[in-house]
């Protein structure tokens, strides 16, 4: 965890601060699944967030064993006082889409208190959260790739006949060069 360095901008120290401060609040609280999973707010990685201009901090819900992927269910951003958080309807769809035929292992019960609770939080920091229903369109499957294209036998003799050509009239103008050269032209 990252801790207090004199060489980091407000933006990012508050960043920071707010990263530790979220996980005192949430630290024990997980949410149900075939995984338990925690909330974590990723802190900025540099010293500096570019005047504010990279201060978007990621909400996730990372596995509370290590076991299975970390879902991105919002973002946070300190110094514009804004947040937006999925709800389940858009979480199951955007995995639906991108993992066919694989429900989303998260209860949704507990989804719906954790966020709850997330923007009960968030007020508290007169952050204004939007909760993002965005459902997302099933991608369609991907095409069968077009079989490659063989090459013909004349088609290689073609090139061939191609490079031969090129070959000789460059040594006979190399070779005209050179005699000119010499004899004087």
């Amino acid at each position: 965890m990252a801790k207090f360095d004199a060489r980091r901008t407000q933006v990012a120290q508050n960043a920071v601060d707010f990263s530790r401060n979220f996980e005192g609040a949430f630290g024990q609280v997980r949410v149900l699944g075939g995984v338990l999973r925690r909330a974590k707010v990723v802190a900025p990685e540099g010293m500096s967030t570019g005047g504010g201009k990279l201060a978007r901090q990621p909400l996730t819900l990372v596995p509370d064993q290590g076991e299975g992927p970390a879902i991105s269910v919002g973002w946070i951003e300190l110094p514009t006082q804004r947040a937006g958080i999925k709800t389940f309807r858009s979480l199951a769809s955007a995995h639906q889409a991108r993992y066919r035929g694989r429900p989303l292992d998260i209860d949704e019960a507990s989804y719906q208190t954790f966020v709850g609770w997330v923007v009960n939080h968030l007020a508290g920091y007169g952050v204004n959260v939007t909760l993002e229903d965005e459902v997302t369109p099933s991608i369609p499957p991907p095409r069968a790739a077009a079989p490659p294209v063989q090459e013909r036998e004349s088609d290689v003799m073609s090139y061939a006949a191609v490079a031969l050509l090129a070959f000789l009239f460059g040594a006979s103008v190399g070779g005209l060069a050179v005699y000119a050269k010499f004899v004087g032209f």
